[in-house]
């Protein structure tokens, strides 16, 4: 994430839409701040952000004066960073955006697919540190793997 943003770029970037600001509705204060920017943040980086003093403070300012919350920074700190509240907003803002926790049928085969020496730039860890399968990476594994073993005449 940038430090320093010209307003151009603000506007561009951190306007929140009108759907956006709809999921704000039944929100206050500093809970209406961390919400939104983690709206934003997750649209400009695809992403939360990993810590409170990722976000810059113009950012905070940007997005507090579009939903009413002035003092953009102090309220931030404020917002709840690791309670079920955090949790729930991210789930909210995943869903908004169309994304979803892998399900038990969308596990991905690691062991036999992916070399060892390959594990870390496939598997990742996101936010919450779970380990999330970057698919272009594992399309390649998978496609050695079935090689392999057409090789070896296992298939």
């Amino acid at each position: 994430m940038k430090r320093s943003w010209r307003e151009d770029e603000l506007i561009e970037r951190w306007t929140l839409l009108p759907d956006e600001l709809a999921l704000l509705s039944n929100r206050a204060g500093h809970t209406r701040l961390g919400f939104a920017v983690m709206v934003r943040f997750f649209a400009e980086e695809g992403r939360f952000p990993r810590d409170k003093g990722e976000v810059p403070a113009e950012v905070l300012r940007f997005v507090g004066e579009q939903v009413g919350v002035g003092s953009g920074p102090e309220a931030w700190l404020r917002y709840d960073w690791s309670g079920r509240s955090v949790k729930y907003h991210r789930s909210q803002v995943r869903g908004f955006f169309g994304f979803a926790e892998a399900t038990a049928e969308e596990v991905v085969l690691v062991e036999g697919v992916v070399p060892a020496g390959w594990r870390f730039l496939v598997v990742r860890e996101d936010d919450l540190g779970r380990g999330r399968v970057d698919r272009v990476g594992y399309e390649v594994c998978a496609l050695r793997a079935l090689r392999d073993a057409l090789r070896r005449r296992e298939v």
